[in-house]
């Protein structure tokens, strides 16, 4: 943490001498659960995955910026490189945790080793627990592993489990129905080893730290056209203005607030920061010339416009022709208060680019920002919501600090900050669903994704 206070969110970089050859190669271990459970581990060798998508961690929003999935147990390297990455992490069954964390960090290459056996539902709970006793102060410690960590991912569990979990930690009949004898299937060993995880965390955080960690977050708002012509192959992403008027009016009539991207920079940048409930932030991709009235009239709502910018006073080659604002247009919308963000310069599918195109996409659309506007730009939306391991190096090395996805999900302050959530608005959506939607962020039950 900086002497501010501030968390220093550091990203992936390559080369920074972290490589490995296959002597003296860095070993992560995971916990492997018994073999009735079903739940398979990698193959030792098998190089380490970004962000989790094993079996082991509860919650299916997994950014590709987030804890390991399955859950490490230890780590080996050479000397001299463990020495300085396991300097400060306080002793205890998640430190592992925390060395792999800054590795990844710092972009080092990893292999799976061996797993270590856990042996039973009663270790399985022992471990869970002590690690999350740990992990509030591995956080306090160093704040900017916090989304590298399970203890960051509270929100990556939708609403359901949410429930369940504070269910769990405040109820003593539930929590003992998870101690039933006997074999197991894979859900009930998650269940019960997430429920111990934060059991754990709880018992050793602060409230004020428990209240960032599980209580404090956002809901992002995606829109598109704001037009409400309903053109064939447009209907989802065209909102009438009289539809946008009366949302924003519900948001606020619900007491909701808005937050502009200096406050969520903010939340996500400072240690001790939390938030209140009912804090969104409304977003709208590609500049479309129809978007220009109904922002200027709801600027009280901290509207965060994204802009191609080669296409601007041009048109939407990506959606059939649409216009695009022109450069004095998005001036002059910023001049009345609507925050302007990079969506590149073309509009492409930036895991396609190489590294040159990609550096130009981003990293130059931040730069014609910066020669039209009269406020810098450190915020993008990664187009069609696709973003890789490269495009977020990429977007960090220009200079972004907050990069948008179309990935559903609330953000909390585990979120990385260049991998938050928006869930999309669509022009049916009436009160009941955009209700849910700014509740959830999640997609209404039987609404197609």
């Amino acid at each position: 943490m900086s002497p501010t206070g501030e968390t220093e969110i550091r990203h992936p970089q390559r080369n920074r001498g972290l490589h490995t050859d296959a002597v003296n190669r860095i070993e992560v271990r995971c916990w492997a659960w018994p073999e009735e459970t079903g739940v398979d581990v990698p193959e030792p060798g098998a190089p380490v995955a970004s962000g989790g998508r094993g079996h082991q961690l509860v919650g299916y929003l997994r950014p590709d910026e987030g804890p390991l999935d399955p859950v490490v147990a230890e780590v080996d390297g050479p000397a001299d490189t463990m020495r300085p990455v396991s300097r400060g992490v306080p002793a205890g069954p998640a430190g592992a945790e925390a060395i792999v964390a800054r590795l990844r960090r710092d972009g080092a290459d990893l292999v799976w080793g061996e797993p270590v056996a856990i042996r039973s539902l009663a270790h399985l709970d022992a471990v869970s627990r002590a690690r999350g006793a740990v992990s509030p102060a591995i956080v306090r410690e160093d704040p900017g592993l916090l989304p590298w960590l399970q203890v960051g991912s509270w929100f990556n569990a939708g609403w359901r489990v949410r429930a369940m979990r504070r269910a769990l930690l405040t109820a003593p009949p539930m929590r003992r129905a998870l101690r039933a004898p006997g074999r197991s299937p894979a859900g009930l060993w998650r269940l019960r080893a997430d429920a111990a995880f934060w059991a754990g965390v709880r018992r050793a955080s602060s409230a004020a730290q428990w209240s960032r960690l599980t209580r404090s977050s956002y809901v992002v708002l995606n829109y598109h056209r704001l037009a409400g012509e309903a053109k064939p192959g447009q209907r989802q992403l065209d909102t009438s203005p009289a539809r946008f008027h009366r949302q924003m009016r519900l948001l606020d009539r619900l007491g909701f607030r808005p937050m502009g991207s200096d406050e969520v920079e903010h939340f996500h940048r400072r240690a001790d920061a939390t938030l209140d409930s009912r804090r969104y932030v409304i977003t709208f991709d590609d500049g479309y010339r129809d978007n220009a009235a109904p922002l200027e009239a709801h600027v009280a709502n901290h509207p965060l416009l994204f802009v191609p910018t080669t296409a601007l006073g041009s048109t939407a080659h990506w959606l059939d022709g649409e216009p695009v604002l022109s450069w004095d247009e998005v001036r002059r919308l910023e001049a009345a208060g609507v925050e302007i963000g990079s969506h590149t310069r073309t509009h492409p599918h930036l895991p396609e680019l190489g590294p040159e195109r990609l550096a130009d996409e981003v990293g130059g659309s931040r730069q014609d920002l910066a020669a039209n506007l009269a406020h810098p730009v450190d915020v993008i939306a990664y187009p069609y919501g696709e973003h890789d391991g490269a495009a977020r190096r990429t977007a960090a090395d220009a200079g972004y600090v907050l990069g948008y996805t179309t990935k559903p999900g609330r953000n909390g302050a585990g979120t990385h900050p260049l991998c938050l959530r928006r869930i999309g608005v669509w022009a049916d959506d009436g009160p009941l669903r955009f209700v849910w939607k700014i509740v959830t962020a999640e997609h209404a039950p039987g609404q197609a994704r």
